[in-house]
């Protein structure tokens, strides 16, 4: 999720993508998925200033799951 903040005075409805509206209020923040993101509507406003990126998406790469050794053979058998 990104956060974005309406910089104006007065509430903005923006148009996303797959017809949906976002009413932020005067100084409100809204949270929106990177699809939304990308909607013409809010990359126009962002570019003009009016709205603002708060926070970004954090990209983290994903350790690949470490190998669990079985214990069984980790362990020397008692005789």
């Amino acid at each position: 999720m990104v956060v974005i903040r309406n910089r104006l005075k007065q509430r903005i409805i923006v148009n996303l993508v797959g017809g949906k509206n976002l009413n932020i209020m005067a100084k409100g923040t809204a949270n929106v998925t990177e699809e939304e993101l990308s909607s013409l509507h809010l990359q126009t406003l962002i570019d003009k200033g009016i709205i603002s990126l708060v926070q970004q998406p954090v990209v983290s790469e994903e350790e690949p799951p470490s190998e669990i050794e079985d214990e069984d053979e980790s362990e020397d058998e008692i005789e």
